[in-house]
């Protein structure tokens, strides 16, 4: 197994982040589509046995499914990245989406951005971490 990091710099400003965000969540997705081709067997995410695990304050890491299988489960980006894949190669139309919102540190007390990542329909939104656990 490889394991690869990105370090990202990214700036106060709001569309830059959320362009960076969308990159990245697209990364995933399409590692994760190359992961389902090359594994058929790969259980849905939904009946995988994953379950949301929450990332501590600060830390912050982007499996694929096989690492997500492996440990368990993952967090919101993890899991909608994994679902998104799943129903792009079933055919079904399907995007990451987010919502965010300022809130304050509990370690720190300063003032961050938290994102927290769902997937598109065309049925509407879906919530994969909320269905696991979250």
């Amino acid at each position: 197994m490889i394991s690869l990091r990105f370090d990202v710099s990214v700036t106060s400003d709001e569309s830059y982040r959320d362009r960076v965000l969308q990159i990245l969540l697209w990364a995933l997705i399409a590692l994760n589509r190359e992961y389902l081709r090359n594994n058929p067997n790969t259980p849905p995410l939904y009946s995988a046995g994953v379950r949301y695990i929450r990332e501590p304050e600060g830390f912050e890491q982007w499996p694929d499914i096989g690492i997500i299988m492996k440990q368990g489960g993952g967090d919101c980006e993890d899991l909608a990245c994994w679902r998104v894949a799943e129903l792009l190669e079933s055919g079904i139309e399907a995007r990451p989406a987010w919502r965010h919102r300022e809130v304050q540190s509990d370690e720190s007390g300063k003032i961050f951005t938290l994102y927290h990542i769902l997937v598109h329909t065309p049925n509407g939104f879906e919530d994969p971490s909320k269905r696991l656990g979250m």
